[in-house]
């Protein structure tokens, strides 16, 4: 990988250093993982939770993309997913609900981090 794909991958909100902190500087094995990023739906189990009014599901979906997030680096990702899963520990899915634009802005971003990560590997 070179420089340039790195710049990349953060301006997709990569956190490279601690990312290869994390996985002991085994770019393969995150490359592996970053790029299975786009296999799961959490958050749009969350949002179909949130609309079906299922607030316990809708977290349990937050929480595990804020799990995932932390996990690969995707440091912006994980940051408002973790003031999501606050708003909804605090009862208030209202304002997690609020937070859905940035969590898809944010969402996209990993995806295309992911995508990067394939052509990597």
């Amino acid at each position: 990988m070179d420089n340039a794909q790195r710049l990349q991958l953060e301006t997709y909100g990569v956190n490279w250093e601690d990312a290869m902190e994390r996985f002991g500087g085994n770019t393969a094995f995150y490359f592996k993982l970053l790029a299975r990023y786009t296999e799961k739906a959490y958050l749009e189990q969350m949002k179909q939770s949130l609309e079906a009014g299922d607030e316990n599901a809708a977290y349990e979906a937050c929480h595990t993309l804020k799990g995932v997030a932390g996990n690969l680096s995707l440091t912006p990702l994980f940051e408002v997913a973790s003031a999501a899963c606050v708003a909804f520990r605090e009862g208030n899915p209202e304002a997690a609900r609020n937070m859905i634009p940035q969590l898809e802005t944010h969402h996209a971003l990993a995806r295309e981090a992911a995508s990067l990560a394939k052509q990597l590997q």
